[in-house]
């Protein structure tokens, strides 16, 4: 049945308006940009909360469209109102309508303000146009829209090398992964003759799809998970994305790009259930870049470099979850992520716009001059440490809890990345608004739009363990319909994580929180290990020595192919074409003008000597022709006597003659 749970296909349309109306709204001033933007983002939400309320109620709904046909098989576009594109709906625009009022402060004074809301919104849009699809031709065309728009935000500040070098890396490094995806959509449609999603899991599950053509999409379609999700090897593009502006990484980092890897895991995740070992390569991976990420933010000195680094901790956290069969471990630590990130991001960015630089090194002290700003500073930190009740520790303690039971070996590795969040997380609040001032500049709070989005998104972090949390009766796993591997957690997996975090939080508080307290103790730069991790350990470096150099030596080697083979053809072959017209330039002047001029000599003695002729022979013939003419004429004159009657009988006798002559001719014939 679809009911109110039909108009799933609404939900992504209001921001795509918007969005096409910003791109021809030339001259617009910036309060009905805003305006336009930010209602848009508010009518999705209200559709994306009556599909909710009727997808809670029992409703599904899949309204399709035949889009075409290809080898004889119709092309299926649909939608799908289910509880994982009703929740995921609910978090992009609730979040984003957040986000998007604080964008409209913040970039109120930009002259480009125009054109950052008509991409922000198709940003949006794609995301959520991702979200309802039903099949995966029409995810695959919001995936990529989704990238498209990312790499034009990245790289907004156009007037700036970082921004544009940034959105490239992100550009390049995400198509990596969106080309194992897309040959993985190619690949299930060869195997079921099918783009829709329901069909691809309902094969999975069944068994109608397996073997290695199941490993097989599986592994590819994690492939473009990870790229979007920033999963080691692909995790390189995230810490640069913060070059664009501070509400583009807030809502990138939290409820749309980064998110959409981990959702397109939960939305086929009959099919990774089904292949045990690509499941288990999603939770290596996940935990490998849980430890990793942790680890570089816990050495980074922006602040919004700890922060980026932080969300590929937490999105690898993510994966763990889900690699190990926990669906709603997975998607309530994307829940809680999404709330404690673009928290700390709009904090982190009110920080910047009123310092005018997000380095750790010239911070300190800001609780006194931001004190709201500081608040919800707070309240993110404490939910990205873990710290309880906040919904960090619940999420968190739900994936461990997975862990511990399908893959105790990496349910150590990831302990050890909470532990390390909880350092990451106290040291950031230390050194950005603990101690004294070590910067000279004016600082104060920003107004209200800035400092209160930030705030609503640390409160809802702060209470966001309901969603999913025991004591509340897990109804994120009831509403998923699904079995979850967190009710398996024990008071062991729950005491651990508290002791992970509350070991990183006094590490931090150690060795920072006497040490701020005097203006004159500067940050120093991280040596030996510390150092290997603020490079996050070498990812680039690795890239720029094997792939960016290798690429380079194929390009040389091309470079010299064309110019000593391809151009040396080419310059043979002009060659070649300059000898034979220099030898048809010859065969002209020897042959074929001589052969003219005495074929043009010989017209003009002909000429000459019937003009000769002309003037000896046929003149004097024709005038003898004259004088006979003028003789025969006087004697025919003789003949002429005017009576009729001997003019008649010449006549007669002229007639009866040619009879005569007539009638012997046919008698002898």
């Amino acid at each position: 049945m679809s009911g109110l749970a039909g108009l799933v296909w609404l939900v992504p349309v209001p921001p795509l308006l918007a969005a096409l109306a910003l791109v021809f709204g030339r001259g617009l001033a910036w309060r009905p940009v805003a305006a336009t933007a930010v209602g848009a983002v508010a009518v999705s939400l209200a559709v994306a909360m009556v599909v909710l309320v009727a997808v809670a109620s029992g409703e599904r709904a899949a309204p399709e469209v035949i889009w075409g046909s290809l080898a004889g098989r119709p092309l299926v576009v649909s939608f799908l109102a289910d509880p994982l594109s009703a929740l995921m709906g609910v978090l992009t625009t609730s979040v984003g309508l957040v986000v998007f009022v604080y964008a409209a402060a913040y970039m109120r004074d930009d002259a480009g303000y125009r054109r950052f809301f008509a991409l922000f919104s198709l940003f949006v849009g794609g995301m959520l146009l991702l979200v309802v699809s039903g099949s995966l031709l029409l995810l695959y065309a919001a995936w990529e829209l989704v990238g498209l728009t990312s790499f034009l935000l990245i790289g907004f500040y156009r007037q700036r090398q970082a921004p544009g070098r940034a959105a490239a890396k992100a550009f390049l490094v995400t198509r990596i992964g969106d080309l194992g995806l897309l040959v993985g959509v190619l690949l299930v449609y060869l195997t079921l003759g099918s783009f829709t999603i329901a069909a691809v899991n309902t094969a999975a599950a069944s068994g109608a799809l397996a073997g290695p053509a199941l490993t097989a999409i599986a592994l590819l379609v994690f492939m473009g998970a990870a790229g979007k999700s920033a999963q080691v090897p692909l995790h390189v593009w995230l810490p640069d994305a913060m070059e664009g502006p501070t509400p583009v990484s807030a809502l990138l980092h939290s409820a749309t790009m980064v998110a959409a890897g981990v959702f397109l895991v939960a939305r086929l995740y009959p099919l990774f259930l089904a292949a045990d070992s690509a499941l288990a390569v999603v939770a290596t991976i996940g935990a490998a870049t849980a430890v990793l990420g942790a680890a570089s933010a816990a050495a980074q000195r922006d602040l919004k470099r700890v922060l980026a680094y932080s969300t590929i901790s937490q999105l690898g956290e993510m994966m763990a979850g889900l690699g190990a069969g926990a669906l709603d471990a997975g998607l309530f630590h994307l829940v809680s992520q999404a709330l404690f990130k673009a928290c700390l991001f709009l904090a982190a960015g009110s920080v910047g716009h009123a310092l005018g630089s997000t380095d750790l090194a010239v911070m300190g002290g800001l609780r006194r001059q931001m004190p709201r700003t500081f608040l919800a500073f707070v309240l993110g930190a404490w939910a990205l440490a873990g710290i309880p009740p906040f919904s960090g520790f619940w999420s968190g303690d739900a994936v461990l809890g997975a862990l511990w039971v399908r893959f105790p070996v990496l349910f150590w590795v990831v302990l050890l990345a909470i532990g390390l969040a909880g350092f990451y997380s106290a040291r950031a609040l230390l050194l950005a608004f603990g101690g004294a001032r070590r910067s000279a500049a004016t600082v104060h709070e920003g107004p209200v739009w800035l400092w209160a989005p930030a705030v609503l998104l640390g409160i809802l972090a702060a209470f966001g363990g309901v969603v999913d949390g025991p004591f509340s009766g897990r109804p994120l796993a009831r509403f998923l319909g699904v079995g979850t591997g967190a009710e398996t957690a024990n008071l062991l997996v729950t005491g651990l994580a508290l002791a992970a975090s509350a070991a990183g939080i006094g590490v931090a508080v150690a060795r920072y929180a006497a040490a701020v307290a005097h203006p004159a103790w500067r940050l120093g730069t991280p040596k030996g290990f510390g150092g290997l991790a603020v490079r996050g350990f070498g990812f680039d470096q690795l890239y720029a020595a094997t792939l960016v150099r290798a690429t380079g030596v194929v390009a040389a080697l091309l470079a010299a192919f064309d110019a000593r083979v391809v151009e040396g053809l080419v310059q043979r072959a002009g060659l070649a074409v300059r000898v034979l017209a220099g030898r048809l330039r010859g065969f002209d002047a020897r042959v074929l003008d001589r052969a003219a001029n005495g074929s043009a000599g010989f017209t003009l003695r002909a000429a000459q000597g019937s003009e000769r002729w002309d003037a000896r022979r046929l003149d004097r013939a024709v005038g003898r022709f004259a004088l006979a003419w003028r003789g025969a004429s006087g004697r025919l004159a003789l003949t002429q006597s005017g009576r009729v009657n001997e003019y008649f009988l010449g006549v007669v006798l002229w007639g009866g003659g040619t009879l005569l002559l007539v009638a012997l001719v046919v008698a002898r014939g």
